[in-house]
């Protein structure tokens, strides 16, 4: 699948592309944008590009309201993590905050124009019940109330329940690993926890070591199927790829190592071959070496699978195979989220749940 036929795709890898649009296009590159969460950040990236004189006023308006929207979020999400702080220095255990929370408290770049939903915590297994406790009492609740749910979480899953802060109505996922205790690739919380790094200013706040912190955003895109807004983390990905590597001439030698070490050498191959072929980036040919022992044999048929699913949610960037390439990453992530003799069962119940409800609000309706 040609990917250059998709604007937002053209313009994230060719910037300047982007003084050569006309009025409908960038009707159809904001739509695109907004689908795939990254129209505040197409924004910034024209600010670092210095091209923001170019852009016609009415396309310019839509990106600077969505870098002011996005700058809010922002602002909400390093609250939150103020008050997070104060819970952590009470915990006898590390806490380490993951993922975009985590790009916006070290003022990462990928981090202007991103959209905060919720905030992702990891501490030690062992004591992710005193975590869970602590952020009870200071006025989190679990989203989940069905008795069924709650034990799926809790015996499966890497996670928790989802929590809500009852007061600021941000949400909370307390992790103690970053894959399912089901799932087919197994690593160890215990070395990413190891290898965290203490925040500035901060009595017990972590982030994941560089290399950790980039692998886990890589195995969330490409092993747990959430391909609405895949594109943004590929950015967010290829962002950290340039940025790491830019001042240390052994971070892709020791990427490919730890990779290997935790057994994430299938997902960083994706992710940087992604990057290549979508994103027109290039690595160092001992790196590509390297990892390109991860690859799979089959990798012609997942690059029509993953070719589809990372572009916009939009249907300018869909084909005949699309919503087919989708659906199989689907059921290719439950695959590899649990074993069938519990992911059928697991299925079923919440295909019978979900019908369940729907003759509930039909009835109610009438």
């Amino acid at each position: 699948m040609k990917v250059s036929h998709c604007l937002l795709i053209k313009s994230l890898s060719e910037p300047s592309s982007i003084l050569s649009l006309s009025l409908k296009d960038w009707d159809l590159l904001i739509r695109q944008a907004r689908s795939a969460r990254l129209l505040a950040s197409l924004y910034f990236l024209c600010v670092d590009e210095n091209i923001l004189e170019g852009i016609p006023q009415r396309a310019l308006n839509h990106l600077d309201s969505a870098s002011k929207q996005a700058e809010k979020t922002v602002i909400s999400a390093m609250w939150e993590l103020s008050l997070i702080s104060k819970i952590a220095n009470r915990l006898e255990c590390p806490v380490i905050i993951l993922k975009g929370a985590a790009y916006a408290k070290l003022s990462y770049s990928n981090s202007r124009g991103r959209i905060f939903s919720d905030v992702d915590l990891l501490v030690p297994e062992e004591q992710i019940y005193d975590a869970e406790v602590a952020f009870v009492k200071a006025g989190w609740e679990s989203s989940k109330t069905d008795e069924y749910d709650q034990q799926y979480y809790r015996k499966w899953m890497h996670e928790l329940p989802p929590m809500r802060n009852t007061r600021t109505g941000v949400s909370l996922d307390l992790h103690h690993s970053i894959l399912p205790k089901t799932a087919s690739i197994k690593v160890e919380a215990k070395k990413l926890i190891a290898n965290a790094k203490l925040l500035d200013g901060e009595e017990n706040l972590y982030v994941f070591s560089k290399e950790d912190m980039l692998l886990h955003s890589i195995v969330h895109l490409f092993n747990e199927g959430e391909f609405e807004h895949g594109l943004r983390d590929l950015v967010d990905q290829d962002y950290m790829l340039r940025t790491f590597s830019l001042n240390d001439a052994k971070f892709y030698d020791e990427l490919a190592d730890r990779a290997n070490a935790l057994g994430l050498g299938l997902p960083l191959f994706y992710a940087v071959r992604y990057c290549q072929i979508m994103l027109n980036r290039t690595f160092p040919k001992s790196f590509i070496g390297a990892i390109s022992q991860f690859a799979p044999r089959n990798i012609w048929f997942m690059d029509k699978l993953f070719l589809r699913a990372l572009m916009p949610d939009h249907k300018s960037c869909d084909d005949w195979f699309t919503s087919a390439a989708r659906w199989l990453l689907f059921v290719r992530s439950h695959y590899l989220r649990m074993p069938p003799h519990l992911l059928i069962p697991h299925l079923l119940r919440k295909a019978y749940k979900s019908r369940m409800k729907d003759k509930e609000v039909k009835a109610e309706a009438v």
